[in-house]
């Protein structure tokens, strides 16, 4: 429930519009099962119906998110390390995430972002990155060069060697 799925289907009913179709990938585990049912029953009232797909574990999601135009990260609270999000800003999709922990830290340019637990803020980030091309354009754009700028495993493990070696060089001797 910390992922914010239930502002998300919130959100989307609240677009009053039916071009944006929601697609939650990725598995559950077993303690979650009474959210999962929640957040399924949303799904059946008039504002939802017919918009959004439960898919699941699927063998490359990579290659399913490719066909997103956008990417959601509504958390509720902080994640450290988005993988969710790195992994669209890495292929190109722009993003709307909540404006706090790991995320407001590496979106950048590469998306919007918005109030936690806030499905009418949610609703109208969505609703500019559906409507305004030439900014989902900028945005899927912006991803991939800020990924590439320091977001990679290699560039990180640097900056904590260059950490380690500055802690050593100052630790006492003796």
């Amino acid at each position: 429930s910390w992922k914010g799925q239930d502002v998300l289907l919130d959100a989307v009913g609240r677009l009053d519009r039916g071009d944006v179709l929601v697609e939650l990938l990725g598995g559950s585990f077993p303690k979650d099962r009474e959210y999962v049912q929640r957040l399924r029953e949303r799904t059946t009232r008039p504002d939802l119906v017919g918009r959004v797909r439960f898919l699941g574990k699927v063998d490359d999601p990579l290659a399913h998110m490719r066909g997103w135009s956008i990417s959601v990260l509504p958390s509720v609270d902080p994640e450290a390390a988005p993988l969710s999000l790195l992994e669209a800003m890495s292929i190109g999709i722009p993003a709307v995430a909540t404006n706090h922990g790991g995320a407001a830290e590496v979106l950048g340019d590469a998306g919007l972002l918005v109030p936690p637990r806030d499905p009418d803020a949610l609703a109208a980030a969505i609703g500019h990155l559906v409507d305004d091309r030439d900014l989902r354009r900028r945005c899927a754009q912006a991803g991939p060069r800020l990924i590439a700028a320091g977001l990679t495993l290699e560039v990180q493990e640097q900056a904590f060697l260059r950490v380690l070696e500055a802690v050593t060089d100052r630790a006492p001797v003796g």
